[in-house]
């Protein structure tokens, strides 16, 4: 997967290459085996986030302190993982649309908290 940052929403493109104008939804909760819920302590061991089905979008923002997404668990900045950062007290949409999880880890010595909610197409 490569990590996209993007400064609005989404929407599905056509063969035309026109915007498809569907139906959305928000969901506070990802599909992993113990779903895990917003707000999200963050802490130094790495979370995975895995999108619900029809997912297109995430949403962080980070509180109390910075945090590292990424698209694998080290989050080195090697090899294109994908390695960023959300600042303490900023929002940032990661595009989820191809399905691959996002990890989540704290980027400073206390736990961040982060809320996040996953923007999902009610087109099936």
């Amino acid at each position: 997967m490569a990590f996209t940052v993007k400064g609005g929403g989404a929407l599905p493109i056509d063969n035309n290459h026109k915007p498809i104008q569907v139906g959305y939804n928000q969901t506070p909760e990802d599909a992993s085996g113990t779903p895990k819920t917003s707000p999200l302590t963050v802490s130094s061991s790495a979370l995975e986030l895995v999108p619900p089905d029809n997912s297109l979008l995430l949403t962080i923002r980070a509180t109390v302190a910075d945090i590292r997404v990424g698209d694998n668990v080290t989050m080195d900045g090697t090899l294109g993982d994908g390695y960023g950062f959300i600042p303490a007290g900023t929002a940032k949409e990661i595009d989820v649309a191809d399905g691959a999880s996002v990890w989540v880890l704290r980027d400073a010595a206390v736990d961040a908290t982060a809320y996040f909610e996953f923007t999902r197409t009610t087109k099936k």
